[in-house]
């Protein structure tokens, strides 16, 4: 199982917090959170990742190095980060030659969420939340009978048994891996550098089968705005291993 951590992007809604810093560095209670991801890969006995960085690509591969708590880092630097998300995942397509886990690099988590995704007997699957707020900035994953037919932050279709907030958390089989990089390639060779990876998944989740698997109420939030580096400190840290 290889990891793909999407770190590119630029924490402009963070304030003061994301000005300089890539978001994976806001520190909680004196660590970086990019720093409890390579402690919970270690732990869960992940031996590659490969790191899709940006904005202050500089810093954090300089902070992290090419192996961190026995982990072998490879970095992919994404040169057009203000661009849409899509070019980022596919600028990493040429690593996706194993099962894989896409993960964005700014959520604190429960690290047996991951555990739980990586021993899934679902061989392609993304982590659901079913208790999920509506603020509108949710990307939502949508599921029937087991299948997830919609990932997106507002749902067109009906019919659903099971809809819940996507984490941002992944998995994909070597083989549906290699399905999702063709199709990357060609949206970017369209000239849609604008468009989200997401946008592509739609297309993927056609033609191939997604399951989903719960949460099951163990705890996690994005940090997106300052507001949620005080509710992660309040509410989240209390209850997870940090």
């Amino acid at each position: 199982m290889k990891i793909i951590v999407l770190a590119a992007g630029v924490g402009r809604r963070l304030g003061p917090a994301g000005q300089d810093n890539p978001k994976c560095f806001v520190e909680l209670q004196g660590k970086k959170i990019i720093d409890r991801y390579f402690e919970i890969f270690a732990d869960l006995g992940i031996t590659e990742v490969v790191m899709v960085v940006g904005f202050s690509h500089e810093k954090i591969m300089a902070h992290l190095g090419n192996e961190r708590n026995g982990v072998a880092i490879q970095y992919v630097v994404n040169d057009q980060y203000r661009r849409g998300n899509i070019l980022s995942v596919q600028l990493a397509h040429e690593h996706f030659t194993d099962d894989l886990v896409f993960m964005d690099a700014d959520v604190v988590f429960h690290p047996d969420l991951l555990k739980n995704l990586i021993e899934s007997p679902i061989r392609n699957a993304y982590l659901l939340d079913p208790s999920y707020d509506t603020s509108g900035e949710e990307m939502l994953v949508a599921a029937k009978e087991g299948r997830v037919l919609e990932n997106a932050r507002k749902l067109t279709g009906e019919g659903y048994d099971a809809v819940g907030e996507g984490l941002g958390f992944l998995k994909m089989c070597r083989e549906t891996a290699g399905v999702y990089g063709r199709m990357l390639t060609e949206a970017i060779e369209a000239g849609r550098l604008d468009d989200e990876y997401e946008d592509v998944l739609k297309d993927l989740l056609v033609q191939e089968w997604v399951g989903y698997v719960p949460t099951e109420g163990l705890p996690w939030r994005e940090i997106d705005f300052p507001e949620d580096i005080e509710k992660v400190t309040a509410e989240i840290l209390p209850n997870i291993p940090w």
